[in-house]
């Protein structure tokens, strides 16, 4: 298939998916806040099935299209070392987190919180650590960097990082969140296209939710060890990313590599992706939910 054909076509099917996939998320707001439950199990449980519909059906469509338009995958030729895919993985981790950390101390609010209290069973516990920690991880990695990004790296890999970012950034619906979200987004999306590997990209964002998770609870049933803790894990993050000092000039030369068989990105715009984002940007400036 022509390169430019199938770029309108990967922008158009993409378009209509972050759309859908905008709208599910909008939908199970509103249906969550009319609901009002209060029991945290029930609540947990349905939070857990609607953000999977948000993801799985929006990738199911981009999976069908592709087979039905018989568009061609982008694939990824080449895959780093276990070695280089481990040491990317942790510095990728120190870069996440120490940004979290320091955007936090600034915006306190812009971290989510998971609910915990010293009421919470350890039944809760567990259900919060899949709702808040692994689902995420694993549903929204498929997403926006094993079928966005991976989908658009038909055109230069810069290209593919910044727009999944951007799209990882505004699915977060809020002004708040928008810059670290797409900071961090900018950083697994990195690793993803350094490592070839969504498994890599997969354990940043679950160590990062983990490290979270963790530190929620220690303040919750631990209050005088936070500021130890974090302070800990700051100190642990820098070790990480100088432990991954090495691997940053291929990491980047990755990125930026020139090829020839690349779509033009000019291609890249379709009526749906330009409607996603416009979209996406009124709700993420105006929605109050």
């Amino acid at each position: 298939m022509d390169k430019k054909r199938q770029a309108r076509q990967v922008s158009e099917i993409l378009g209509l998916s972050l759309f859908l996939a905008m709208l599910l998320l909008l939908l199970s707001s509103l249906f969550l806040h009319f609901l009002n439950i209060e029991e945290t199990v029930p609540l947990l449980l349905i939070q857990l099935l609607l953000r999977a519909a948000v993801f799985l059906l929006p990738i199911g469509f981009v999976r069908m299209a592709f087979i039905k338009m018989r568009t061609p995958v982008p694939f990824f030729s080449r895959r780093s070392s276990a070695g280089r895919r481990f040491l990317i993985g942790i510095s990728s981790v120190g870069f996440v987190v120490i940004l979290q950390i320091l955007y936090s101390s600034v915006f306190p609010s812009s971290m989510m919180t998971m609910g915990v209290s010293r009421q919470t069973t350890l039944g809760e516990l567990i259900l919060m650590f899949f709702a808040y920690v692994t689902a995420p991880a694993v549903w929204e990695e498929f997403y926006f960097r094993g079928t966005v990004m991976r989908a658009l790296t038909i055109h230069r890999k810069l290209l593919a990082l910044l727009i999944s970012s951007l799209a990882f950034g505004l699915m977060h619906v809020s002004l708040e969140q928008f810059p670290i979200a797409f900071l961090c987004g900018l950083i697994i999306g990195t690793a993803y296209l350094a490592t070839a590997s969504l498994g890599c990209a997969v354990f940043i964002h679950l160590i990062c939710n983990l490290i979270w998770y963790a530190a929620e609870m220690i303040r919750v049933f631990w209050e005088p060890g936070y500021s130890l803790f974090m302070n800990i894990v700051f100190a642990l993050c820098v070790v990480l990313v100088v432990a991954g000092i090495p691997t940053i000039k291929l990491t980047f030369a990755t990125v930026v590599e020139d090829r020839d068989d690349v779509a033009p990105s000019s291609y890249f715009w379709s009526v749906p992706m330009a409607l996603f984002l416009v979209a996406a940007v009124c709700i993420t400036i105006f929605w109050q939910g």
